[in-house]
């Protein structure tokens, strides 16, 4: 399944709490990459507004596309007339920019909250809560996607 686009901006904005740029949360397709100098009137083939490009242009005109693309999101955000809908815009062009991100979830591999809240002993909301700001990240798998601790069988809890 390949990630949508709301979320595809979930996965940027956690990416942004982790103080991540651009060029580390988007594969980018090679056309952009390959880029010299950013030129926005001939190397977005219209995805982009004029208002985008031309809130883009005044800051990357003629900048390569690694200055570009070597900034958090909330960088992007600040830019000088980057308004709240022209901002929404600009995460789609995003999703258009990047080489499409596969999803494998299949949810019998993973700890529900209630397995998790009982191996911790913790209440679920407190739990969520605790997830949620990254809590426990790293804690039952690692960075190659194995298991840490062996998942206990369904009808244990």
């Amino acid at each position: 399944m390949i990630m949508d686009r709301e979320q595809f901006r979930v996965h940027l904005k956690e990416g942004n709490r982790k103080g991540l740029p651009l060029i580390k949360m988007i594969a980018f397709k090679a056309k952009y990459v390959k880029m010299d100098q950013m030129d926005f009137e001939t190397h977005f083939d219209n995805l982009l507004s004029v208002r985008l490009s031309n809130v883009l242009a005044s800051e990357f005109q003629g900048k390569s596309f690694q200055e570009f693309s070597n900034h958090k999101l909330s960088y992007y955000s600040g830019l000088r007339n980057m308004g709240k809908l022209t901002f929404y815009e600009f995460m789609d062009v995003l999703y258009d920019m990047a080489v499409p991100i596969q999803l494998d979830y299949k949810s019998n591999e993973y700890y529900t909250v209630t397995q998790l809240a009982n191996i911790l002993v913790a209440k679920e909301e407190d739990l969520i809560r605790q997830l949620e700001s990254g809590r426990y990240k790293d804690a039952f798998i690692n960075e190659q996607g194995e298991w840490l601790k062996p998942k206990p069988p369904e009808n244990e809890y």
